[in-house]
């Protein structure tokens, strides 16, 4: 297989707000060949997935960008869900932002459980208003009528927009393992589906025998432009972004944190199989995906950006070099600084940008330090000797001297690709399944770095 490919790793990647980006990992260089924000459809506070225009710039992408020989990747955040009907007809929910807890409760009371119970059940996903159940309660409240559409085009099965992606650019239906299990799509979950009671929605629904399950070693050879191209199914984006950070750490530095940053930000940290859900891990909002742990601190990335623009600083390095002269003035309240509105404020309009920049980035540093040692602490795992940053922020200096400040014993690095980490994950991933590599650690030290 390996001897068939043409040395290119093409990787299209999903954003909420960087947008579909297509990157180019060649023998050696890497290039941004193409990235273009999601045209979301925007009625009151439901936001809509433009879906002619994802099939149309993914066909387009997939004509312009790859070639025969050619492994594509591919990549998108752990949420979003689509309607397949009996006719082949796709219709996808609304985008994650548009469900609410509401959406979610409505939902869990048809169903007859806790949010605890729902995590339980799961396999310890996120019961966040994010998952299917606040999905399907979204879209129930904004069109009544989307699932009682059955005489015409009931419904075949009820998917991860992943395996849309993948079925357009492959024409081969299936679900990713590790998606279906970060959505709570587990097998044991599909009990609480089927008690909705919404027309074609059943025990059978998610996992009907025509929608397999891939492995995390399939690769779909599709025919192309007169040869082969090898397809990896879409995966969750952030599952690759901290198996980058495992694999480039673990050797070198023992018992390792990811901290992932980005608009969300959190920690992850690499578990076996002993360590399962439990009302602990529930009520410390630490969440089972793959084969790690993971917690969501907070959503700062567009607070950090509002802030930017609001000094006009053009770039994460411009804003960690101003941050630094102020580093050692004391922290101000994060709780005040994480208010999405804050950088609208008369204080940060008239206060001084260089300490407000200084106690943001501390006060993250600070809350990502405490939930990592709250997190381990919770699992009665040993405190980590190296807290890993991938993500936008592992070129904030600012940032990764903060994490290095608090007297912790606790060493703050950033990885080969930190920034990159997520499409570095995905290439590197395609690679080791194409047998070019035995392992992800050998992938990525051999991958071209994105300038």
């Amino acid at each position: 297989m390996a001897q068939q490919q043409s040395g290119n790793t093409v990787v299209f990647c999903f954003g909420v707000t960087a947008g579909f980006t297509v990157i180019k990992y060649g023998p050696e260089k890497a290039e941004v060949l193409h990235n273009v924000p999601i045209p979301w459809i925007l009625e009151g506070n439901n936001v809509i997935w433009p879906y002619q225009w994802l099939v149309k710039q993914l066909c387009s992408a997939k004509e312009k960008y790859v070639f025969p020989g050619d492994i594509l990747s591919l990549g998108m955040w752990g949420a979003d869900m689509a309607v397949i009907r009996k006719n082949g007809e796709v219709n996808p929910l609304l985008h994650y932002r548009s469900a609410t807890n509401a959406d979610l409760d409505l939902m869990l009371s048809r169903i007859g459980v806790t949010r605890e119970e729902m995590y339980l059940h799961s396999g310890g996903a996120a019961a966040a208003s994010y998952q299917p159940l606040g999905l399907i309660g979204a879209q129930k409240r904004y069109d009544p009528t989307f699932f009682k559409r059955w005489l015409t085009s009931p419904i075949e099965n009820i998917v991860p927009m992943s395996t849309i992606m993948t079925l357009i650019l492959t024409g081969e239906l299936g679900n990713d393992s590790i998606m279906l299990q970060d959505m709570g799509l587990c097998k044991n979950a599909k009990a609480l589906y089927s008690k909705l009671g919404i027309d074609e929605i059943s025990e059978e629904t998610f996992f009907a025998d025509d929608c397999p399950t891939f492995d995390q070693s399939k690769v779909i050879t599709t025919p192309f432009k007169g040869g082969e191209i090898f397809v990896i199914p879409m995966g969750h984006d952030s599952v690759h972004s901290r198996n980058v950070s495992f694999a480039l750490t673990e050797a070198t530095h023992g018992v390792t944190v990811n901290n992932w940053t980005g608009s969300w930000y959190g920690n992850a940290f690499k578990i076996d199989g002993n360590i399962l859900p439990s009302r602990e891990t529930f009520l410390q909002n630490i969440n089972f995906e793959g084969d790690a742990v993971v917690t969501n601190i907070a959503m700062i990335g567009p607070i950090y950006k509002k802030l930017m623009n609001l000094y006009r600083l053009e770039n994460y390095k411009a804003a960690s070099d101003l941050a630094a002269t102020a580093f050692p003035t004391p922290a101000m309240a994060m709780d005040e600084l994480l208010d999405p509105n804050f950088a609208d404020s008369d204080f940060a309009r008239c206060g001084d940008a260089s300490i407000i920049l200084a106690s943001f980035l501390k006060g993250a540093a600070a809350l990502a330090i405490n939930d990592a040692k709250n997190m381990l602490a919770t699992l009665s795992l040993p405190e980590p000797n190296t807290i890993s940053v991938t993500g936008g922020w592992g070129e904030n200096k600012t940032y990764i001297q903060a994490l290095a400040c608090h007297n912790l014993h606790i060493n703050a690095t950033v990885v080969r690709h930190a920034t990159n980490a997520t499409p570095a994950g995905l290439a590197a991933d395609a690679q080791v399944r194409m047998c070019l590599f035995p392992d992800l650690q050998s992938a990525l030290l051999a991958l071209p770095e994105l300038k």
